[in-house]
């Protein structure tokens, strides 16, 4: 879940807490000084901070997917960037280092995982267990595993399509991957074609 991790970013959200009920908006880092607010018909706002005032801005151009995607290479390349492999390791990196890229891009992650990521706690070995033990997930709960596993737990983790039959959509998790003790879990999710195939409105 969306906390402030730059001074900048801090102040604007002390803004908008006056000026908004945020309780219906999901606010989204772009850069290290600016927010897009978003409400719930995806309308979005644009706030800067800059010697510590907020002022409403256009909303910034940023670089293309491919334009990210060179920019990352190279820095892989020229090693000046470190393996950052959790999401924590990544905010420190690009909220103390000057970059092109957005959070969002940074952290590589799609316009839906985005959002829950910022909207949601993100769970703990614990929680994953117990929701790939249930035969039947939400689509929440998908999305909270997608994000356990590129918080840095790709290397123990796997997690796949495992087939489609006439209860729904089947994925297979496979935890501690490629060691002795793996321990495979596969389940539903509750998602548009299992609410149908069950006769259950959508959204379930």
């Amino acid at each position: 879940m969306y906390k402030p991790f730059t001074v900048e970013l801090f102040q604007i959200q002390q803004y908008l807490s006056k000026q908004f009920d945020l309780a219906h908006f999901v606010q989204i880092p772009l850069r290290r000084d600016t927010i897009i607010l978003q409400d719930e018909c995806g309308e979005k706002i644009a706030f800067t901070c800059q010697n510590n005032i907020v002022l409403q801005s256009p909303i910034p151009s940023t670089l293309s997917k491919e334009e990210s995607a060179a920019y990352i290479k190279c820095l892989r390349q020229t090693r000046k960037v470190p393996n950052l492999r959790s999401f924590q390791e990544v905010t420190r990196w690009w909220a103390s280092n000057p970059t092109p890229l957005t959070y969002q891009q940074a952290l590589g992650l799609p316009d839906d995982l985005y959002i829950h990521y910022l909207t949601h706690r993100l769970i703990d070995d614990e929680d994953i267990l117990r929701i790939v033990s249930q035969e039947v997930i939400t689509e929440d709960e998908y999305k909270d595993i997608r994000l356990w596993c590129r918080n840095g737990n790709f290397s123990r983790s796997y997690l796949g399509a495992y087939g489609v039959d006439g209860n729904g959509d089947s994925y297979k998790f496979i935890w501690n991957y490629g060691r002795p003790d793996a321990i495979t879990f596969v389940f539903y999710i509750k998602n548009e074609y299992y609410c149908f195939m069950h006769g259950i409105p959508y959204p379930c």
